[in-house]
């Protein structure tokens, strides 16, 4: 981590959970970013409990600290969503015992899965999302493209997969971050060819076998007055691998050749052409 983090450091130990090295430390409330924590499960924060819990922080404080890292000259949340709100929102305090770790993604992200295991009051859905163990983050992937008799071709494709998780059934679950306006349809999801690209990185990769189906799924935050992220599930099966992988081919080797693709447009309503040109 360059330079030090904003606040006073009171010692070095490791976490319970993670071991991982940390600075036990007092931090300024307003250098904590305001923005809800990616790593929290909890979607639903109870307004009369938290003014409880605030009270409970004024009278006894702070039993265990909240877990945060360095985020440029500010502060990340990675556990104690909870405690945090308690004090911003319904405390006069001005500073809160933190714990300052030095974390990857997967690493935060398995810190606060952690803590939210050790909660008895979170739904069903809620405790079914912290179970799932986080793979991999921002993975980097390679793989050849093949004909449809199984043939190399020249051609490879590069991806960076956004997460990677197991669920409770020890499946994978590519997960693809995007935001937007308006919902996603379902036949949006269905038909999206970077979700397709990701299963095929996977298989090609040996993440899931040569013929099962992948599970997806993509995590749209919504860019509202209150923005909330909405989760819209797909799979992508063998087939779709194989008729991706063939469309791909015949892109490149296009490209390479200086020959016009089709794109589909209002423009194929005259095209005497159109018809066959869907079929290809």
């Amino acid at each position: 981590m360059a330079g030090r983090a904003p606040g006073r450091p009171l010692s070095m130990s490791k976490t319970p959970h993670s071991g991982l090295d940390y600075i036990q430390s007092v931090i300024d409330v307003r250098k904590i970013d305001p923005s809800p924590s990616p790593y929290q499960h909890r979607r639903h924060f109870d307004e009369d409990k938290l003014r409880e819990l605030a009270a409970s922080i004024q009278r006894e404080g702070l039993i265990e600290p909240i877990v945060v890292r360095a985020k440029r000259d500010r502060y990340e949340l990675i556990a104690g969503e909870r405690r945090f709100r308690a004090v911003r929102d319904f405390n006069e305090m001005e500073t809160i015992q933190a714990q300052i770790v030095i974390a990857t993604n997967l690493q935060a992200g398995r810190i606060s899965a952690a803590e939210n295991l050790q909660r008895e009051d979170l739904s069903a859905i809620e405790m079914i999302e912290a179970i799932m163990e986080i793979v991999d983050v921002e993975l980097p992937l390679s793989a050849t493209l093949y004909t449809d008799d199984g043939q190399p071709t020249d051609f490879k494709l590069i991806g960076v997969i956004d997460l990677l998780l197991m669920d409770e059934n020890r499946e994978l679950i590519v997960v693809d971050n995007k935001t937007a306006a308006k919902p996603m349809a379902q036949s949006t999801a269905d038909d999206d060819k970077q979700m397709t690209a990701y299963s095929y990185l996977l298989a090609s990769n040996k993440y899931v076998f040569p013929t099962a189906p992948v599970k997806c799924r993509f995590d749209l935050l919504r860019k509202l007055k209150k923005p909330k992220i909405e989760h819209v599930h797909t799979s992508r099966a063998a087939a779709d691998r194989k008729r991706f992988a063939r469309i791909s081919n015949a892109v490149l080797a296009g490209i390479d050749a200086q020959i016009f693709m089709p794109m589909p447009s209002w423009m194929c309503g005259d095209c005497p052409q159109s018809k066959a040109c869907q079929a290809w």
